[in-house]
């Protein structure tokens, strides 16, 4: 809900850029973020669970095609 009222006042204005942040991993948060999506900016702690939770989101934004 709160993206697309984002996304609505960004077509108003004629923004040419929103940026959504996201949780970790692989779950609905993540989905919900990228979905509708142009690209996508992975950034990440250096830490092997973090490295783990990267690739999980990574995964999705592969499956939504987005680059």
């Amino acid at each position: 809900e709160v993206k697309r009222k984002a996304m609505d006042i960004a077509r108003k204005e004629n923004d040419v850029l929103t940026l959504v942040d996201s949780s970790a991993g692989n779950g609905c948060p993540v989905i919900a973020s990228v979905n509708d999506s142009d690209s996508v900016i992975a950034v990440t702690e250096p830490t092997l669970s973090a490295l783990s939770d990267l690739n999980s989101g990574l995964t999705i934004v592969n499956l939504f095609g987005i680059h």
